[in-house]
């Protein structure tokens, strides 16, 4: 029984029309050539990005302003480079090979992190909730009109990963399930790690005091947070030092190596418990 699988290349002209015709036809009639907005992702079960994002070995480049990528992230799809064809090209065979140029690592703020893109899609593939299920996020406002115009593609983008999307932040109480994947505390399993309700700002954004001092029901840290998460494939926690926490009037600086690695454990929890789309923007490659 033939494998079945759909490829997506962004880029139309990775390959030459000759190359194209030397791909075997049981493989190219299942290629899309040219990635166009609004495709739905999930549909494919190979994407193959450009050069750009692949500048290391097996590793996926991920950055703040590229939604295109973290689309990509969060789809079903295993993600490749255009090498991949080239090593088509070179045997028909290769197809059935293709763990060996998968990009399984990713790399986000300079920092790589092993094998977590692998742990996010082997997750995926299984059935398990996505990774920020539970967590209840809201996005504050900020007078940069570029970021305002991308909010609504990084709530869907966000939305996609699994998370609740609220306009108005909903704190935590002694019944809120805690994000699926939230680490939990060795010595102690009472111990709550992180909270639901996230609130993501931009330097300009006001927040209310209220959600800076009850830091048993609001976590509010900047936007770049989410994607330190997601690059991670860790539900960082409330005391983090990655990703300064507004507390009161201040931010904690930072005072953990960029690399420095928590524990973590799934599965839904209370307080308590010791249990553990598509966008708009026109993208250039």
């Amino acid at each position: 029984m033939p494998r079945p699988y759909k490829i997506l290349a962004v880029r139309p002209d990775c390959l030459t029309t000759e190359q194209k015709k030397m791909i075997p036809r049981r493989i190219r009639r299942k290629i899309t050539w040219g990635y166009k907005p609004n495709m739905d992702l999930n549909k494919y079960t190979h994407i193959v990005v450009p050069k750009k994002y692949t500048k290391k070995e097996n590793t996926l480049l991920v950055k703040d302003d590229d939604l295109f990528i973290w689309q990509c992230v969060s789809s079903l799809a295993n993600i490749m480079p255009e090498t991949w064809f080239d090593a088509i090209l070179e045997s028909d065979n290769y197809f059935e090979k293709n763990h060996v140029h998968m990009l399984i690592h990713m790399e986000y703020n300079t920092n790589v992190h092993n094998e977590t893109l692998l742990k996010l899609k082997t997750h995926l593939h299984m059935g398990r909730p996505r990774f920020l299920t539970n967590a209840k996020i809201t996005i504050l406002d900020t007078q940069n009109k570029e970021i305002s115009k991308k909010k609504k593609e990084w709530e869907d983008i966000i939305h996609s990963f699994g998370a609740e999307i609220h306009s108005k932040p909903k704190p935590d109480n002694e019944k809120t399930l805690l994000p699926y994947n939230s680490m939990y505390s060795y010595k102690d399993g009472k111990k709550k790690v992180q909270n639901s309700c996230w609130i993501l700002k931009y330097e300009d954004s006001k927040i209310k005091s209220i959600w800076k001092s009850d830091q048993e029901k609001y976590t509010v840290v900047p936007f770049r947070f989410v994607l330190e998460c997601i690059a991670r494939y860790q539900i960082l926690p409330i005391d983090i030092k990655i990703v300064p926490l507004e507390v009161g009037g201040k931010s904690m600086e930072s005072t953990k190596r960029p690399d420095e690695k928590s524990n973590d454990g799934p599965g839904s929890t209370t307080r308590g418990s010791t249990t553990g789309s598509t966008s708009k923007t026109q993208i250039s490659f």
